[in-house]
């Protein structure tokens, strides 16, 4: 990811009418005068989590060393499955999280930022672009 991470934590957020989207921006270089951003932006969220740099801890043993500064993701992450086999539909194959839902679709995404913490995204899309302005 690089650069400094600027405060650019944003979302659309509708209750049950509209697929959550989240996004991040950042400085990821430039000048000052033309400086350029970078965006990440996850659409069609299931869950996300941020953990403070001082009180970062990971609930499954295999994901330990599943952390960097940047954007990783996560192949065959055990929070999906603990979300699918928890959730309210735990009990009906193929439609454990949401009709219409392909399970093998959805993706665990993690991103470190240096001093700030780790944030773990559950969502079915990403997307970086760069913005120079």
């Amino acid at each position: 990811m690089g650069g400094r991470f600027r405060s650019g934590i944003g979302g659309r957020f509708h209750r049950n009418t509209q697929p959550t989207t989240l996004s991040f921006r950042y400085l990821s270089g430039g000048t000052e005068e033309h400086p350029i951003f970078g965006e990440i932006i996850f659409t069609n969220v299931f869950e996300y989590r941020w953990k403070a740099d001082f009180a970062i801890y990971e609930d499954y043993a295999e994901h330990d060393g599943d952390g960097t500064l940047g954007l990783i993701e996560i192949i065959s992450s055990r929070y999906i499955e603990a979300m699918a086999s928890k959730g309210r539909l735990r009990n009906h194959p193929g439609i454990r999280l949401g009709l219409g839902v392909d399970e093998s679709q959805v993706r665990h995404f993690r991103i470190g930022v240096d001093d700030h913490g780790r944030y773990d995204i559950i969502a079915l899309n990403v997307s970086i672009r760069e913005i120079a302005e």
